[in-house]
């Protein structure tokens, strides 16, 4: 009786799994009958904007299927990390960047796959000089110039008159002009703006969320009627104006004209949009940060520079927190007098030195004890980790008797440099492997 309670379920086993199997074979004598699928198929190319004479532009494959009409499954592969599958028979694929790619086909049948792979070369805007120039094929900032002359204004009864016994005011060239090779556009106030009712006199006054809602615009690379580039900027009207370069006058056509540019420095014009301005140009000439030389002159002054904490106590002269969020734990607050007069100089040479002036602020105990004072020592420049922002990095050694700004500074001793201009530079100790990030600022020594 209790043998005959065991042979039931057995046999509905061994049926179970003789009907598994038997679906099992069939499924896979579905895929693997008849011949192999044919696989072909084409493409055309164009751009998104058109010509390509328009920047940023990106080019755009459409592709024609000439496989075996049995296929019921494609997988394409466009080599850019992209890949559509199954019932994509004939994809319109976007490739972000320039370049040599190949594209492959894979289709299935009743009888099998086949695969084919052919080359597609699309343009790169960075065969653009200017494009080239003004992105830095990536990312690159741009300051007015800090030199007399850097303004000049264009007025129909006279011609262009450069203001070359006036500098730009400190709140204008601490302004950082951001172009990226995406087509977007980043501008950084630093909490002040040279507001300008006329471009020869304009007034320093705090940012306002009118001028701080740019952030974030975007841009176009164009040409102008006689073939010139222009950066061409869009008018949003929820904010009252598009955006500007070196001085809030709106120009015509929110465009800006590129008479010359290279690595180093940009001079654009454009006409003032204000009726008050009415047949007056305007002319300003730039620096590209990400240049090495305008690089070592704003770091080194092109011979010694000597920067200091920033002494203003709004300033938040140091802050301490994640990449993510850098006054996560701390929030800033007043230097200590032993802070105050550290200063630090950067020489030509790629040396730097710390003169504590009697004392220096101690970590642990967090007040200001033995003077840690060093000599010049080398340190080195290198490009700023892909994903991260900035415009360098300076790394020192490892020594713990060498530190700026801090001594609980990161391990690895490397300070990014976010921000530089003649007005202040900001630096992030830390890598991406990092944990703690000490953001600092500095003003130069006057």
């Amino acid at each position: 009786m209790k043998l005959r309670s065991y042979i039931l379920p057995v046999l509905m086993l061994a049926i179970s799994a003789i009907a598994l199997q038997s679906c099992k074979t069939e499924e896979e004598t579905r895929h693997v009958s008849g011949q192999a699928p044919s696989v072909g198929f084409d493409f055309t190319l164009t751009k998104t904007k058109g010509d390509g004479k328009i920047f940023p532009f990106y080019t755009i494959g459409h592709f024609t299927n000439s496989s075996s009409a049995d296929a019921f499954s494609y997988v394409w592969n466009f080599s850019d990390g992209q890949t559509l599958q199954q019932y994509s028979r004939e994809p319109v694929h976007q490739w972000a960047t320039g370049g040599d790619h190949v594209v492959t086909l894979t289709v299935i049948s009743p009888g099998g796959k086949n695969t084919l792979s052919k080359p597609v070369t699309t343009p790169d805007p960075c065969t653009d000089d200017t494009w080239k120039q003004l992105t830095n094929c990536g990312e690159a900032q741009w300051i007015l110039s800090p030199a007399k002359g850097a303004i000049e204004m264009f007025i129909d009864t006279i011609g262009w008159v450069s203001y070359d016994q006036v500098k730009p005011l400190d709140c204008q060239v601490n302004d950082i002009f951001v172009f990226r090779a995406n087509g977007s556009f980043y501008y950084d106030n630093a909490g002040d703006v040279g507001l300008s009712g006329g471009s020869a006199n304009p007034v320093c006054t705090p940012k306002t969320d009118d001028l701080n809602a740019l952030n974030g615009d975007t841009f176009n690379l164009d040409k102008t009627i006689d073939g010139h580039p222009k950066i061409v900027f869009p008018r949003d009207t929820s904010i009252r104006r598009g955006s500007w370069l070196g001085i809030t006058d709106s120009v015509i056509g929110n465009s800006y004209e590129i008479v010359s540019i290279n690595t180093n420095e940009m001079l654009v014009q454009g006409r003032l949009a204000s009726p008050s301005l009415k047949g007056q140009g305007v002319r300003l000439k730039f620096i590209n940060l990400t240049s090495p030389a305008a690089f070592n002159n704003l770091l080194n002054g092109g011979d010694s520079k000597t920067w200091l904490l920033d002494p203003d106590s709004t300033a938040k002269a140091i802050v301490v927190g994640t990449e993510g969020n850098p006054s996560e734990y701390y929030a800033g607050g007043k230097l200590a007098t032993c802070q105050v007069d550290d200063e630090y100089t950067f020489f030509s040479n790629n040396t730097v030195s710390y003169d504590a002036k009697g004392s220096t602020y101690q970590p642990g105990t967090y007040i200001c004890g033995p003077d840690n004072s060093y000599t010049p020592v080398a340190f080195t420049v290198e490009n700023v980790e892909n994903g991260l922002s900035g415009v360098k990095e300076i790394k020192l050694p490892a020594d713990a008797k060498y530190f700026i700004g801090i001594k609980d500074r990161a391990p690895e001793n490397t300070y990014r440099i976010l921000k530089l201009t003649p007005a202040g530079m900001t630096l992030m100790s830390g890598t991406s492997t990092g944990g703690v990030r000490h953001t600092m600022k500095f003003v130069p020594k006057k």
